[in-house]
């Protein structure tokens, strides 16, 4: 279990290898930390992880006996429609950031159930990605806050470009361990 912690939030982060949500959050890294960015998370969170229990606990026992395991994305959705709705009575919120978060949300529940073999895999890696947000946010905001020290204040039009390029540069310093000619292989 650890091994999936560890390589959908660090290794293979969610947000910037798979890009699940990496314009929400960028957009998140602007705002300060407070009841308008937790209530979201939170709302986004609890969805993605009951629709992801549901839907697996369907595809495993209704679906893998019939053979039509690979139709899953379709109850998904509703599941996920109907959970989002019911965290909408309870915690709501304006109806474009619920689009937001359903998008986000959806793509984390596909993603965790395509991964996974198992229910407790399935859950676990859609509570990676889902913290995943949490290590990636502090980081915009600190190339954001970084970025706008180092630029005159007239001169923000390419500042979304400069975050993307350190994105990159983050994704390949994550996965510049991997590259072969970096292994000792060869050498034996």
């Amino acid at each position: 279990m650890i091994d999936i912690l560890f390589y959908y939030v660090f290794y293979s982060s969610a947000v910037l290898f798979y890009g699940i949500g990496f314009r929400r959050a960028a957009a998140l890294s602007v705002s300060s930390f407070d009841k308008s960015v937790f209530r979201p998370a939170l709302r986004c969170g609890f969805a993605a992880l009951a629709s992801t229990f549901l839907t697996a606990l369907i595809t495993e026992k209704l679906f893998s006996p019939l053979g039509i395991a690979e139709l899953f994305p379709l109850p998904a959705f509703f599941i996920l429609a109907a959970v989002a709705a019911g965290t909408g009575i309870v915690l709501p919120a304006k109806a474009v950031l619920q689009t937001k978060e359903f998008a986000v949300s959806y793509l984390i529940v596909l993603l965790a159930l395509f991964e996974s073999s198992r229910l407790s895999d399935a859950v676990f890696t859609a509570a990676s990605c889902m913290l995943s947000f949490v290590f990636v946010i502090p980081v915009l905001s600190a190339v954001r806050y970084r970025i706008d020290i180092a630029r005159s204040k007239n001169e923000k039009a390419a500042r979304g470009m400069l975050i993307m390029i350190v994105s990159a540069i983050l994704i390949i310093a994550c996965s510049a361990w991997n590259v072969s000619w970096l292994n000792d292989y060869f050498v034996r």
